[in-house]
């Protein structure tokens, strides 16, 4: 069973499918600190760095609610591989800031 993986050209898509949240922490930024798998080049502690990174973006971000709302009405397939409304979210689990499932 292969993992499903939005690539960065589905993110970029999907960010650019985000409701309106003007105030949102992550707009603007690079889309690969997002991506929940490894990037070429990146080890296993610049992933865990990379994705604490994204995670503390999403804490502090005034737009939090609003974005969990939302992501919490997509399917797990459509975010699968990625972080987003503060979780990490893998094709059947999503996880939290401190690596505990939540759904």
């Amino acid at each position: 069973m292969s993992k499903r993986r939005i690539p960065l050209s589905g993110l970029k898509q999907l960010q650019e499918e985000i409701p309106s949240m003007p105030a949102a922490a992550c707009k603007g930024s690079d889309l690969r600190i997002w991506e929940s798998e490894l990037l070429r080049g990146e080890t296993r502690p610049d992933r865990k760095a990379r994705h604490e990174q994204a995670l503390r973006i999403c804490k502090g971000c005034p737009e939090l609610e609003e974005c969990r709302a939302w992501a919490s009405s997509l399917p797990l397939s459509q975010l699968g591989g990625v972080i987003v409304a503060g979780e990490l979210r893998r094709p059947h689990r999503i996880y939290n800031r401190n690596n505990e499932e939540t759904k």
